[in-house]
């Protein structure tokens, strides 16, 4: 089980950077920003956005960010999901659905 993880961690496009809650608007929506991997995978990438209850151990949620405009392109989403509430991540995908770990944000202004 553990050399199959590391073998399709090893397949995904690597891990988003500086991945950001934005925390200046006082609204229930949440905008993440990121920035594409480091060494981005040969191919297309999208985005995936997941989270989960504070209470609650796995993933619960997920979302492709193109689902959810932002306004950098596609480093940035805007979530009908309150940022008071919930944990988040932001994770790269192949376009053969192979997702690196997902990138818990940091808070920003």
């Amino acid at each position: 089980m553990n050399m199959a993880t590391l073998g399709t961690l090893a397949m995904s496009p690597g891990t988003p950077q500086n991945v950001k809650v934005i925390t200046s608007n006082l609204d229930n929506d949440t905008i993440l920003t990121w920035e594409p991997p480091a060494s981005p995978a040969s191919g297309p990438v999208h985005y995936q956005i997941v989270w989960r209850e504070t209470a609650v151990n796995d993933w619960q949620y997920a979302a492709d960010a193109a689902q959810y405009p932002g306004t950098k392109g596609d480093t940035s989403t805007r979530l009908p999901v309150s940022k008071d509430n919930v944990f988040f991540g932001v994770r790269a995908c192949s376009a053969n659905g192979i997702c690196s770990q997902a990138v818990a944000p940091v808070p920003a202004r």
